[in-house]
């Protein structure tokens, strides 16, 4: 990231440990691949500055043209420090990528709301992601991760945090159903709350839930001061998750309404 980045830089609440160990990766990148290195951007828990863990694991996708892939011995060499360090790196070809937004189309989708470019242009900027695909996907996601929650904590609670860490399961979980959240809003054609307080309060208040618990819940795990009871959270988060996975259920992208079973 260069000088005049830095002014407008939306990961201003990054560490500047983190932010150098970013740099130390888009500097092997361009050093390796030169011309092949068509993007390198950042996204997930960096792009958050509500998430405890935003500074721990700076996630770069890095966009190269196909002949980039003969140079994975010298960019693994290149990229040594920065990923001990515990920058994540992920390499996908420009085909790959363009191919992708209909069978990863919230992977996708989350890319395009929340990413910085670090190297390269912005090639998230020409690819869309079908509504039909989004829906599936969101369905797909939720459906899941109410068993991974459920099945996370149940380890956790019942053999000991050596099997599954609940405090961890139970922040994961409220990770991806937020994510899930903010393009169940795009899903809608409605303005997600960039806020995320206010898109917890605005996601209870779309899938017909009592906002309090979820309120509670998110308060709990984010200012990390007490763990919440792992079983009481998991109601909680439960609630939120199944109602907004029968909410994707019912929405239909041709009519672009629920539909009444």
């Amino acid at each position: 990231m260069t000088a005049d980045h830095r002014e407008s830089d939306p990961l201003r609440w990054l560490p500047a440990k983190t932010l150098a160990e970013i740099d130390k990766a888009r500097r092997a990148l361009e050093s390796v691949l030169g011309e092949r290195l068509e993007s390198a951007f950042v996204v997930g828990a960096a792009m958050n500055p509500a998430r405890g863990d935003r500074a721990l694991a700076p996630e770069i996708i890095a966009v190269i043209a196909a002949e980039g892939l003969r140079k994975m011995r010298a960019l693994a060499e290149a990229l040594a420090d920065p990923m001990k360090s515990g920058v994540r790196v992920r390499v996908v070809t420009h085909d790959e990528l363009a191919r992708s937004a209909d069978v990863f189309a919230l992977e996708v989708a989350e890319w395009k709301a929340r990413h910085r470019v670090v190297a390269g242009r912005d090639v998230l900027a020409s690819i869309e992601v079908d509504r039909a695909h989004l829906r599936h996907a969101l369905e797909l996601e939720l459906r899941g991760l109410s068993r991974r929650i459920r099945n996370r904590v149940l380890a956790g609670v019942a053999a000991g945090p050596t099997r599954d860490d609940p405090a961890r399961a139970l922040r994961d979980g409220l990770d991806r159903l937020l994510v899930a959240a903010h393009h169940l809003f795009v899903l809608a054609g409605r303005e997600a709350p960039s806020d995320e307080a206010a898109l917890v309060d605005a996601l209870a208040s779309l899938i017909a839930i009592e906002p309090a618990p979820l309120r509670a819940v998110t308060r709990s795990i984010r200012e990390a001061k007490q763990s919440p009871n792992p079983l009481d959270a998991l109601d909680a988060l439960s609630v939120a998750v199944d109602g907004a996975a029968s909410w994707v259920d019912k929405w239909d992208e041709t009519s672009g309404q629920q539909v009444q079973s």
